[in-house]
């Protein structure tokens, strides 16, 4: 065994993870080897002052364990009552409801004009009064007036077509 492998199966043996048929390899490789022996003493006499400047653990790693188990357990009890709601939080479930709400209102107002509720209101706006008519064709003349029979305003746009007038 060369002593670049013993330093590595030095550090697996101080950790627990070393086999059994390695750790005695090892440790004739120590016994014959001064300088792995010593970084050995060395590594072990670290451990020991490491140790001994720690003081008791307040908790065991059980205990801790237990602890978190039983926090997230709690969490979870706390988190009971919300479980579709919070899942179920995203766009395109909101966007499914203001869609909805949309066609729902849009639906209601048409429902509503149809039934004849509404007209009333309508029949008290105001009417609109036409009184000019802009275009945007050249040298051409506008006619507004009001039918009598139906109650339309009637915009009639004459355009000038070569030396003669055409309705258009």
């Amino acid at each position: 065994m060369n002593c670049r492998k013993a330093r590595k199966w030095i550090s697996l043996d101080m950790d627990g993870e070393l086999s059994v048929g390695r750790k005695e390899h090892l440790y004739n490789h120590i016994r014959r080897c001064g300088s792995c022996n010593a970084l050995r003493d060395r590594w072990l006499s670290l451990g020991d002052r490491l140790r001994s400047r720690v003081g008791t653990p307040v908790q065991t790693a059980e205990a801790a364990w237990a602890d978190v188990c039983r926090t997230i357990r709690l969490e979870k009890r706390e988190e009971a009552w919300l479980p579709g709601l919070l899942v179920g939080l995203s766009w395109r479930w909101a966007a499914t409801v203001v869609s909805m709400l949309v066609l729902g209102a849009a639906l209601g107002t048409g429902i509503w004009f149809r039934s004849g509720r509404a007209w009333p209101m309508i029949a008290r706006a105001p009417a609109s009064v036409v009184e000019w008519v802009e275009t945007g064709l050249p040298k051409a003349s506008t006619m507004v007036y009001e039918d009598q029979e139906s109650g339309l305003v009637v915009i009639w746009v004459e355009e000038q077509n070569g030396g003669r007038h055409a309705g258009s």
